[in-house]
């Protein structure tokens, strides 16, 4: 279970969420599974129960990034979402 991390809206119906992975450079295929629900200021919005991401190296910290969207998530004010979600590697 990965807690805390953030949602940052890149236009109302397009969120994308980044996740940082220690010791993953073996992930190629990642499955977020079971995302329980988006939180800000106590409100929560239930995302899809499963969903592909992508994974991409940050070129600064040369750490693993995933990147996820939710296209059918809407939220109108911008910021920092908190989610809880599970991620499991696909590859084995």
């Amino acid at each position: 279970m990965m807690k805390g991390k953030t949602i940052e809206q890149l236009s109302s119906y397009n969120l994308v969420c980044h996740l940082t992975l220690k010791g993953s450079e073996g992930f190629q295929t990642v499955l977020i599974n079971s995302v329980h629900s988006l939180r800000r200021y106590n409100t929560n919005i239930f995302g899809p129960s499963t969903m592909h991401g992508q994974i991409l190296t940050d070129p600064i910290t040369q750490t693993p990034q995933i990147y996820f969207v939710f296209p059918e998530i809407y939220i109108k004010s911008p910021g920092t979402y908190n989610f809880e979600c599970s991620v499991f590697n696909m590859n084995e």
